[in-house]
């Protein structure tokens, strides 16, 4: 999870503070523009970067030695003074302290991230050109080349195309840099090492085409091998492996009909390689593909909610079975058995697996049946109870409401069921059959709790505003 590296507001005045004495002339001769410049951007309060947050950590354990009494005086502030105001002052100091823990916690953690999530992709040289040799002033050769670009559509991975966006590297080359070893092979093998970051002779930086690698070759029959096959352009395509980010991914329908993968931040490096063929192997794309399952299937469920929407809207026609909706409310009833034990028709339940008292005779529902019954209730709909055997509202709710029930969110609901006299809890979604089913907790001013669809949610709400 990415860390928040916007100023605070604290942070903002001090650079404020730390301009104006700068403007007025009391920053002294060795005060850089780079420092003005950052300080503008921390009077801003717009996000910096993990290298800047580090560099503050660092910049203020050096001058703590320059804080002295009187030097804030005013009409008379030191050139020290001002260079920590526009560093961002006190607030500055303990803030990029917490913000570099924080980070050294999440690199330890993406560190330590399971090896079954590392992804691996191989990409072929661009068609204006791939890795290249170039000799230093010292002599020794140096393999630079791109490991991807960014805003290209991969080949076929499997049933879906991937593209990287520009930007996707930039948080994990700065948390890595210094912590992290990152290797470069040739095909894959670790065996046939070319460099490696820890050791200076491996760079990795993002720049607007993409993820660009430059390695030392070393001076063996590897390094001399590598270095005439770029040559004599024998290579064709390098590779990288990589772990994405919880949240770093966006998928959609492409043009070509096949779901399409976005990366807008990658967690994880591990690897760069120059290839002899680049391979496509579906052992590489499992993670994507699990992904992509589980988009594909919230797809599906989102259809079908719009189609049963779509169904509400339309003008009452004569009474039929609708197979869909009993499908939906079968499912509800196997994950209801799922979260809170199984309760025969008629009582209701609760998440602690124990069952209500039998309601009395009333209308069925498809399963979920139950009469106006006792107190406990039935674990459906009935005369003068709410579904799940909750007791009526309280009152109704003067809450705005979507047109569609389909475009009401979470957070709204939840506002209007508090106006009505519930509680809403925690919500679940579960796998039943082929299809999803979301579970929202919801008790009642008796005390009694039970487990909802979020169509008996949205039903509830609708049917009882002002």
């Amino acid at each position: 999870m990415a860390v928040d590296l916007k100023p605070t507001a604290g942070m903002a005045e001090a650079a404020r503070t730390g301009l104006r004495l700068h403007n007025e002339g009391k920053s002294g001769d060795g005060l850089k523009p780079e420092t003005v410049r950052r300080a503008n951007i921390i009077a801003a309060r717009e996000e910096l970067t993990e290298d800047h947050v580090r560099e503050m950590n660092a910049w203020f354990a050096r001058h703590e030695a320059d804080r002295r009494p009187g030097w804030n005086k005013p009409g008379d502030e030191t050139p020290g003074f001002v260079a920590w105001m526009l560093w961002g002052g006190d607030a500055g100091r303990t803030w990029s302290a917490d913000k570099v823990e924080q980070m050294d916690r999440e690199s330890e953690r993406s560190e330590s991230m399971d090896a079954s999530n590392i992804e691996r992709r191989d990409w072929e040289f661009a068609e204006d050109g791939g890795a290249v040799v170039e000799t230093r002033a010292d002599g020794r050769p140096v393999l630079t080349g791109y490991a991807v670009r960014y805003n290209t559509l991969s080949v076929d991975l499997g049933g879906f195309r991937e593209t990287i966006l520009p930007g996707a590297f930039d948080k994990v080359l700065s948390r890595q840099r210094g912590k992290q070893d990152v290797v470069a092979l040739f095909n894959h093998d670790p065996n046939q090492l070319l460099g490696r970051t820890s050791s200076g002779t491996l760079e990795l930086t993002s720049d607007d085409k993409g993820l660009r690698y430059s390695v030392v070759l070393p001076n063996t029959e590897l390094g001399r091998t590598i270095g005439e096959l770029v040559a004599r352009s024998d290579l064709r395509g390098s590779s990288f492996a990589f772990t994405v980010e919880p949240r770093g991914e966006q998928w959609a329908p492409g043009e070509d009909g096949k779901p399409r993968r976005s990366i807008r931040e990658v967690s994880g490096l591990y690897d760069v390689s120059v290839v002899t063929h680049p391979a496509y192997s579906s052992s590489t794309t499992a993670i994507a593909r699990r992904s992509m399952n589980e988009w594909l299937a919230s797809q599906a469920t989102e259809e079908r909610c719009s189609c049963q929407e779509a169904q509400a809207d339309q003008p009452a026609a004569a009474p039929e079975i609708d197979a869909q909706a009993i499908a939906v409310r079968l499912k509800a009833a196997v994950l209801r058995t799922f979260l809170r034990g199984f309760c025969p028709t008629g009582q209701g339940g609760g998440i602690d697996n124990s069952c209500g008292k039998e309601g009395g005779g009333g209308g069925g529902d498809g399963g979920d049946g139950g009469g106006s019954g006792g107190s406990d209730g039935g674990s459906a709909k009935g005369s003068g109870s709410a579904p799940g055997g909750l007791k009526s509202p309280s009152k109704k709710h003067d809450t705005p409401l979507p047109k569609s029930k389909s475009k009401l969110n979470l957070d709204t609901a939840k506002e209007a069921m508090g106006k009505m006299g519930y509680k809403v809890g925690k919500s679940q979604t579960k796998k039943v059959g082929k299809g999803y089913v979301t579970m929202v907790e919801v008790t009642d001013s008796s005390g009694h709790t039970a487990n909802l669809t979020t169509d008996e949610v949205k039903d509830l709400v609708y049917d009882n505003r002002k």
